[in-house]
């Protein structure tokens, strides 16, 4: 099955995404790596009219530590899973990373289309939850930032609004001695857990 038919806009950077998103209103969808949404195209699940895709937008793509670990939303899942700097910082992102889906996934698919689908079988979320991460939301109207825990609302369904883009995760950065690991939970598992297909167990002494 063919998407039905659809305009599409590559903005070349994010004040111009924004505009367009603001414009367009509730007909448009964003499209970061289209890991997710190029299917629900396909299928028909999602028709919108219009795309915007944000891809192209360097300004979105980037890492970067200070007293907190900031990630760029354009930043694809293989860049956690190759950043030498990011694993010695924070390990259990690499771990995560690397149990995504597979190569061809996790070089295309974003960090910001994973979180924003609110998919509660993604692995992304269940470490940005566990790790107190807070989303750095911007719109025509102004910026502000929510926690992951008040961003995920139900299955599918997140705080984002139609005109918002989420441009960064931002993760505090623990002191002293702290540990983390990730497993991943399969189904057919007799484990299992409140949230998604992973789990994230920090301690901290």
């Amino acid at each position: 099955m063919f998407p039905r038919p659809f305009d599409y806009f590559s903005p070349k950077n994010l004040a111009e995404a924004l505009e367009l998103l603001q414009n367009l209103g509730a007909e448009a969808k964003i499209l970061a790596g289209g890991q997710s949404l190029i299917p629900a195209l396909k299928q028909r699940i999602l028709s919108p009219k219009n795309l915007v895709d944000i891809s192209g937008i360097k300004e979105l793509n980037y890492i970067a530590k200070k007293k907190t670990l900031k990630i760029g939303a354009a930043t694809t899942m293989s860049t956690l899973e190759s950043n030498r700097e990011l694993a010695a910082i924070l390990p259990v992102l690499e771990e995560t990373a690397t149990q995504i889906a597979d190569c061809l996934i996790r070089n295309l698919g974003t960090v910001g289309g994973d979180l924003c689908l609110g998919d509660p079988v993604n692995d992304l979320p269940t470490t940005m939850l566990a790790l107190n991460a807070s989303f750095a939301l911007a719109s025509n109207q102004g910026k502000r930032t929510a926690s992951s825990d008040a961003f995920y609302l139900d299955k599918f369904k997140t705080a984002l609004k139609p005109n918002e883009i989420l441009t960064e995760i931002q993760i505090p950065l623990e002191e002293g001695k702290v540990g983390s690991a990730y497993r991943k939970v399969r189904k057919g598992s007799r484990f299992h857990h409140s949230w998604g297909s992973g789990s994230c167990f920090g301690c901290k002494g």
